[in-house]
């Protein structure tokens, strides 16, 4: 049975200051897939707003669903599909084994119309009775072919990696660069990356890998310009390639995108680490103004154990900036790769890092984990939660969904709610930045000031927002407040606290209990906000301001009385 996806030849005051972001794992969207071996979320893509509500979209792949594998078009905001693609029949009737969207990238719009189009790989197309592949581009706005492309080479699994790359030969429209894992080149069958011209629908280049069974083209990723002569780069992954040091090592190199002269090659060093497993490009992590690059070595060699490893390298000419390994044993940690932009606010890039193999007490659950590029340190890690999920299967950046600068990430999973239908679990990069404020609040009976936070993201459209509060006295009981207005009011109705919000101030009718660790919280809905007389939408461009209200014995009292927290601003996008 073909399975392009993983080939292998060998065994994440009033102080009107914003608070640094917030790293909470908060859930954007939960896509679920349709059906048992769909293989859904093989694939995912950011591909720009399609369907004009101002919000990106994306493009997930199933390539195991239907007949011959399906793509579907995503809103960005709620997650329903917008447009269902299906494996074109023009060669040969799409069968089991087709596998139409088991890769897909975005690319710019190329039928000036506005929206961003989209590449989806068909790496078991077939032609003449032989697996040699294919890839298709559609519009993004309408779904209608643009382009599509055979591979010319017998049983190559053309389409197995998709990436798209500027204007490399001055007809006006990007081109792309195409993975053959399995492709004769030559004088063997070491694998090959092709560059294709969307324009003219030609071929302008053609790399072929150096050994034997070495899947050139399983992995690959487009570099801006690093060598300086204005076009975009490539970096190609053989993660079967014997190398110098061993069979089966691996191998990772860098090609020039108008030339295809090779900038530099990176070795593998073990029997069988499948160096280049994943290959992703990282915004600047060493601060040298190059984009870097992330390498995948799910089997790669730890301290003794294969818990695999990734190597964070320079673009600029490939020189290590780190390692960072895995941390558990057969757990194939760098398996997929995604960069990230900045998230932590230390101005490099972040690598988003597979897991899918981790156990968690005898059950295989996969993991994701987002690294940070300046140090190598983990900003945050997400564990599956049941048996076979396998999270992580792939990872991928999805841009910035929610407005903030920031960009979102995909992780996707075999198993969800204990059927192996796959699914896609798009994740805040970061949560609403807040605007604290109140800084006269008076400490409660615990000695520390009740905080205020809030979690998820302040785009009205998407309504994912939950208001927080921390340090309060266990057991508690307490209500949220809001209005549009800040203010400061000091010990008002006999309270401890200060109210740090007036004007039409609105009341959230659940009470809250504060658990035993001295937290509560609320899931509030954006579009339906109280004030004094009416519940109304936030709009964006308004800041809200939050803050509770809570029950407590105050310091040297006898009798119960009440307390306020901080308080919190946000600006709604």
């Amino acid at each position: 049975m073909l399975e392009p996806m993983k080939l292998r030849l060998a065994p994440s005051l009033c102080l009107l200051a914003a608070a640094p972001a917030a790293f909470a794992q908060t859930l954007l969207l939960d896509l679920v897939g349709g059906a048992v071996g769909d293989r859904y979320g093989a694939s995912v893509v950011p591909i720009g707003d399609v369907n004009a509500d101002g919000i990106p979209d994306l493009a997930v792949g199933a390539p195991r669903a239907g007949v011959g594998g399906e793509v579907y078009v995503t809103s960005g905001v709620d997650g329903s599909v917008i447009r269902t693609l299906t494996a074109p029949g023009q060669v040969s009737p799409p069968d089991s084994e087709t596998m139409f969207g088991a890769s897909l990238c975005g690319i710019g719009d190329q039928d000036g119309d506005g929206v961003g189009d989209l590449v989806i790989g068909i790496p078991g197309q077939k032609v003449f009775g032989a697996r040699n592949g294919a890839v298709q581009v559609v519009s993004g706005a309408t779904g209608t072919s643009l382009t599509y492309a055979l591979g010319v080479n017998a049983n190559s699994q053309f389409g197995t990696t998709v990436a798209a790359t500027g204007d490399m030969n001055g007809d006006g429209l990007d081109d792309l660069w195409i993975g053959a894992p399995t492709a004769t080149y030559q004088t063997g069958r070491p694998g090959l990356a092709t560059l294709l011209s969307i324009g003219t629908s030609t071929y302008l280049r053609t790399i072929g890998g150096l050994s034997e069974g070495g899947v050139f083209g399983e992995s690959l990723a487009v570099l801006p310009d690093v060598d300086g002569d204005g076009l975009d780069d490539l970096v190609v992954g053989a993660p079967s390639d014997t190398t110098s040091a061993a069979p089966v090592a691996g191998s990772v190199t860098a090609f020039s995108g108008a030339t295809g002269a090779v900038l530099y090659r990176l070795e593998g060093v073990a029997t069988a680490e499948f160096f280049g497993s994943s290959i992703a490009a990282v915004p600047d992590a060493n601060a040298d103004g190059i984009t870097d690059v992330a390498i995948g070595v799910e089997n790669g060699n730890v301290a003794g154990s294969i818990n695999g490893r990734v190597a964070l390298v320079s673009g600029a000419d490939g020189s290590l900036i780190r390692n960072i390994p895995g941390q558990n044993t057969f757990a194939s940690f760098g398996d997929s790769v995604a960069g990230l932009a900045d998230l932590d606010g230390d101005g490099a890039g972040e690598v988003l890092v597979g897991e899918p193999f981790l156990d968690s007490n005898g059950v295989v659950v996969g993991a994701a984990h987002v690294i940070s590029g300046a140090t190598g340190q983990t900003i945050y890690s997400l564990t599956g939660d049941e048996a076979g999920a396998l999270l992580s299967f792939p990872v991928a950046d999805v841009g910035d969904l929610d407005g903030d600068g920031l960009p979102e990430f995909a992780v996707s999973s075999n198993f969800h709610a204990g059927a192996a239908t796959g699914a896609v679990s798009v994740y805040l990069g970061a949560d609403a930045p807040v605007i604290r404020q109140c800084q006269n609040a008076i400490p409660n009976s615990t000695g520390q000031v009740s905080v205020m936070g809030f979690e998820g993201t302040a785009r009205v459209a998407f309504n994912r927002a939950t208001l927080r509060t921390d340090r309060l006295p266990p057991g508690v009981f307490g209500i949220y407040i809001t209005s549009r207005v800040y203010q400061n009011l000091p010990i008002p109705g006999g309270s401890s606290g200060q109210l740090c919000i007036g004007g039409a101030l609105g009341r959230f009718n659940h009470v809250r209990q504060a658990s035993p660790s001295g937290s509560y919280s609320l899931d509030i809905d954006l579009t339906s906000l109280p004030t004094t007389n009416a519940f109304v939408a936030a709009t964006p461009g308004e800041t809200w301001h939050f803050q509770t209200w809570h029950r407590d014995i105050p310091a040297g009292g006898s009798s119960l009385g009440s307390n306020f927290s901080d308080t919190v601003g946000i600006l709604m996008r």
